[in-house]
């Protein structure tokens, strides 16, 4: 019987024994896990070299297009209103990623629409164009006069310029009707302005070439100048040759002498008479 309640009394102490165990063991996690949570931070430092990236919201992309008018002539449409006029754009980029705008410009003066004419269209829209594609922007004219188109290029263009021009369409009302004076002079007036437009893109593509191509023009001028002073120089030698070998020169010496002996001869003779 006293072993049974020294068993008894053992277990009991062991059950305390393990359970003060397991309070003491949550005591110091919970300690740890607090100080950890609440603790400073320690920085690190290190030599090796780090980058930085930057990265750019996606609708402010350029996507590498390049938009061009290919109608350079004035064009001259012998039409009265309404008559459709048209230009054609290319792509000389790359792919365009989206569409982009374009705008109608109107003047009834003998001038060109760029400089003073009036906004008539404001939301055309240019198609998506592959690289090396061509789309033709229309209009219905409903008066006659001047019209030129302006065209955006893609946001975020890195070229020159964001907008391009078209070269002017004239709606020549006057020129369709025969027999008539106005279409004389309306046509010469069409033919001086595309003459000076042809001149002026004429000038500038000989001043660009005439920039990349500085030393090449320089060495044809003095070649070319060798060989202009080389012919003068062969025929000074030549009319030199000709003067001490021609026959009229020698003859003439001979008379002279000729004249002489002559004039000796007949003074002699007088004086022995």
């Amino acid at each position: 019987m006293r072993m049974s309640r020294l068993r008894k009394f053992n277990r009991h102490k062991k059950k305390k024994l393990i359970v003060m165990g397991k309070l003491v063991l949550i005591f110091y996690l919970a300690l740890f896990s607090f100080t950890y949570l609440t603790g400073g931070t320690i920085a690190y430092f290190n030599t090796s070299s780090t980058g930085t990236l930057t990265f750019t919201a996606a609708d402010t992309w350029f996507d590498g297009s390049n938009l061009v008018f290919i109608d350079k002539p004035v064009q001259n449409v012998k039409a009265c209103p309404e008559v459709e006029i048209s230009t054609r754009l290319k792509n000389e980029g790359i792919k365009m990623s989206g569409t982009t705008k374009y705008e109608i410009y109107f003047t009834n003066d003998k001038g060109n629409p760029k400089n003073h004419g009036e906004l008539i269209v404001n939301n055309g829209i240019v198609p998506p164009l592959d690289n090396g594609e061509v789309t033709e922007l229309t209009h219905l004219a409903k008066e006659a006069g001047f019209y030129t188109f302006k065209v955006y290029q893609r946001e975020g263009y890195e070229g020159k310029s964001s907008e391009i021009w078209s070269k002017k369409i004239h709606v020549n009302c006057n020129a369709a009707k025969p027999n008539n004076d106005e279409q004389v002079q309306d046509d010469t007036v069409e033919n001086e302005e595309q003459a000076n437009e042809e001149v002026n893109s004429e000038t500038e593509e000989k001043s660009n070439s005439d920039n990349s191509q500085p030393d090449e023009n320089k060495e044809e001028q003095n070649e070319s100048n060798q060989q202009s002073e080389e012919p003068e120089t062969v025929e000074e030698e030549q009319n030199a040759e000709e003067e001490s070998t021609s026959p009229d020169a020698s003859t003439s010496d001979g008379q002279a002498e000729v004249n002489d002996q002559e004039e000796i001869t007949e003074q002699g003779d007088e004086n022995k008479e």
